[in-house]
């Protein structure tokens, strides 16, 4: 190409209408900067991102015709990355595609479009990208919480909205999914350089508005009118009170400050938005100005965790994580559903309710007891509940059978590990996971594999808890024979800690409260035992005969043994050594009343301890599964 050939293909192309275009969005984005300065000004990270793409104010037809290759600084993916020599990648991220193929219908995995310089690996005679797969993710988790099949049932025609809406991708797979919706976009003026070209470019045909303060409130209050909305951030707290039914954001709200995700999230609860969708890291280590998305978004919203993959968005392999849901680290994207307080539960019954109650599980070679066990759980009377079940290493068919169950109640959460982390610290990683995953939880306490549970088991204990405000706490064994606490059947008082024998207990449950000030389980003799003994400096404990639960098997997993010097010491050097280590070390987490009673506390227990581990043939030990009887 000549020097005189190439200015006249420019010149053509000022004409086309990729490029006219972008001049009449580009005019409106310089009105509205003007019209909302001073109004919400960006993060401090948004206020440098800006700064990467300010050159598209003066773009030329070239850099339009291929806007895509341009979008970099708004979600970090490049063509440079999909090339015919990238095939190692290729074949890593086939892999992650096939995952998500598998795990829904094939039509919510949408490829990418191939205007404005559309880019990807090639699948099936389709591109696909890392943007396309994060937005079938999103479509999957909507799926799964119930809001698309209601959305596609519905004749009437419905308002989405996307915070953040980038350059434009997802609100793009939005509307060709349900075709009747108006999807209204919200994002800072500049990005719009992106998105409202990219839009009105795959849909030609469609209706758009675009804010205008001088015609907003009329306009909006006819948005059924549009097929698309683009409002600007500065205009989101002056917005009318629209019939919202649903709102996507992803991967900004992280990027905000606390201020600003908190405006959006009330802003949606007091237009009445019967569904909050967020694709986020809870905490963004790059942006300083946030406290914790899923936090603030709790605060209006009942949130639900959704595992879709094993693996976050941003890594290119992905295993199916259908029944088996990783524990999410506070740095991955986290997929949390938010349903409105008041709003109807749509899908699966369990999405949406208020998770109050989250059981621990630790299985080994359970095979003979598991299922019986798990469907138990699943048939309580009490609502709101959800069991995270943890395989050490099971060598039977314990997985298989708990992917059953799983695939019948979506309240039950699998993860599998060949290497064994123990009893107890498999349960740490289940309670730490209980803590950070469902933030709304009231009550944490793990349960036992070999045990069958009444139906109205969880129901009285729960209510047990309610009426008594002082109790932190219930531990619970067999109807008779563990020999601790008053023997008397059914009875309640507070634990004997001499006398407790812990491989008689059937599980225990504590608020979460109770958790937060005790920490973790620690890899020591008589761990259990240990962190009751602390939680009773902040609590009292009940302890049950409990007749509404039944032994399935005698087998009981051991419990995990560091071999270290507290490990092997008699426990009574080891408890008040134990006391000692908390009062000197933690001394201020204690209340005025636990730090007056610790010194006595540890004296009676060492007296206790001592008397007790001195009597002989006082305690033997079964031979089966190592469960430790008293004898009589």
């Amino acid at each position: 190409m000549n020097k005189d050939d190439f200015f006249s293909t420019i010149e053509k192309q000022r004409q086309s209408p990729e490029f006219q275009t972008y001049l009449k969005v580009r005019d409106w984005v310089l009105d509205i900067l003007a019209w909302g300065a001073g109004r919400d000004n960006p993060s401090a990270y948004w206020h440098e991102e800006l700064g990467t793409f300010d050159y598209l104010f003066d773009a030329s037809p070239l850099v339009i015709q291929k806007l895509r290759h341009h979008c970099y600084p708004i979600t970090g993916v490049r063509p440079y990355d999909y090339r015919s020599t990238k095939q190692a990648k290729a074949t890593e991220f086939k892999e992650r595609f096939r995952a998500l193929v598998e795990r829904t219908d094939h039509s919510l995995v949408i490829p990418e479009a191939p205007e404005l310089g559309g880019f990807g690996y090639e699948v099936d005679g389709e591109l696909y990208n890392i943007d396309t797969l994060k937005f079938a993710e999103v479509l999957i988790g909507l799926d799964e919480a119930g809001v698309l099949q209601s959305l596609k049932k519905d004749k009437q025609r419905k308002l989405l909205l996307e915070i953040g809406s980038g350059w434009g991708g997802f609100a793009y797979q939005l509307k060709k999914t349900i075709p009747t919706a108006t999807v209204m976009l919200v994002d800072l003026p500049q990005v719009f350089l992106f998105s409202g070209v990219y839009m009105q470019i795959l849909f030609p045909g469609s209706k758009f508005y675009f804010f205008d303060p001088k015609t907003a409130e009329r306009e909006l209050k006819n948005w059924h009118q549009y097929d698309f909305i683009f409002i600007p951030n500065t205009a989101w707290k002056d917005m009318p009170n629209l019939p919202i039914h649903l709102a996507v954001n992803m991967v900004s709200f992280q990027e905000m400050t606390s201020d600003q995700v908190r405006g959006y999230v009330q802003g949606l609860a007091d237009r009445g938005c019967a569904h909050l969708y967020s694709l986020n890291r809870d905490c963004s280590a790059h942006n300083s100005q946030l406290t914790n998305v899923r936090d603030i978004i709790a605060e209006r919203y009942v949130v639900e965790p959704i595992s879709i993959l094993e693996t976050g968005y941003t890594c290119v392999k992905g295993k199916r994580a259908g029944s088996e849901k990783k524990a999410s680290k506070p740095g991955d994207y986290q997929h949390v559903y938010g349903r409105l307080e008041n709003a109807p539960i749509e899908g699966k019954s369990s999405f949406g309710q208020r998770t109050r109650v989250v059981l621990a599980m630790v299985t080994r070679d359970n095979e003979a007891t598991v299922r019986v066990s798990l469907e138990s759980l699943c048939a309580q009377t009490f609502a709101g509940l959800k069991v995270l079940v943890w395989d050490d290493g099971s060598e039977d068919e314990t997985v298989r059978i708990v992917q059953e169950v799983v695939g019948k109640d979506p309240r039950i959460f699998l993860r599998k590990h060949k290497k064994k982390a123990g009893m107890l610290g498999a349960r740490n990683v289940l309670i730490r996971e209980a803590l950070d995953g469902f933030t709304q939880a009231e009550y944490i306490g793990w349960v036992d594999p070999a045990v069958f549970y009444d139906p109205k088991w969880l129901e009285g204990f729960i209510r047990n808890l309610a009426e008594k405000p002082e109790v932190g706490g219930i531990v619970f064994a067999e109807d008779e024979g563990d020999g601790f606490g008053d023997e008397r059947k059914g009875g309640d008082c507070l634990v004997d800690f001499h006398r407790l024998k812990l491989s008689g207990l059937h599980g225990a449950i504590f608020r979460k409260k109770i958790w937060v000030d005790c920490g973790r389980f620690r890899n020591v003799r008589k761990a259990e035992k240990l962190w009751l003994l602390d939680a009773s400096l902040h609590c009292k404990i009940l302890w049950k005969n409990n007749a509404a639960s039944k032994s399935l098997s005698s087998f009981r997993v051991p419990a995990f043994r560091e071999k270290n010097l507290l490990g092997v010491l008699p426990s009574y050097v080891t408890f008040p050594l134990f006391f000692l280590k908390r009062y000197f070390g933690q001394r201020t987490s204690l209340s005025d009343a636990g730090q007056s009673k610790i010194l006595p506390f540890v004296f009676h227990v060492f007296l206790r301890e001592l008397i007790g581990g001195l009597r002989p043939g006082k305690r033997q030990s079964d031979s089966k599964g190592g469960v430790n009887h008293v004898a009589k």
